[in-house]
């Protein structure tokens, strides 16, 4: 039983470790790093094989799944990484979770957007870092299940 708590502390720590690394790497760059993410998702798998089990995997990386297809999309605005990182923070979350870490996520990000547009920095083509705001979706669903 605590061994179990011990990985999960450590599961969580390095999702906030690697989700911070990737929005500042996606702030800075427009891009997520393609190595970290695969370990960082191979390791999550795992995770997720040992603590939760396949069925749990499974559906946790559905919502993951359509924003990498949508990225595939032409003009969707959405990038492969995002995906990926939605598949990462899926895993860790459950997919009831993920959810409502994608809708934090993409209430601070319109919001943020109007500011720009409202501030003339930007319009409604201007590509903003996603990453940053799935963290911070990912943070606030955290403090809300606590």
């Amino acid at each position: 039983m605590f061994l179990l708590q011990v990985v999960k502390v450590i599961e969580f720590i390095l999702i906030i470790l690697f989700l911070i690394y990737a929005s500042v790497f996606d702030l800075k760059w427009h891009s997520v790093p393609a190595i970290p993410v695969i370990a960082v998702l191979i390791l999550e798998v795992a995770a997720g094989l040992f603590l939760r089990g396949r069925s749990h995997v499974i559906i946790s990386l559905i919502p993951g799944i359509v924003i990498l297809l949508l990225s595939l999309c032409k003009g969707s605005g959405i990038g492969a990484g995002d995906g990926f990182v939605a598949m990462i923070n899926g895993l860790f979350l459950g997919i009831e979770g993920e959810l409502v870490s994608l809708y934090f996520s993409f209430i601070l990000s319109g919001i943020f957007s109007v500011g720009l547009i409202a501030v003339k920095k930007g319009n409604k083509r201007t590509e903003i870092p996603f990453v940053p705001f799935m963290a911070a979706g990912f943070l606030i669903e955290k403090a809300v299940t606590l």
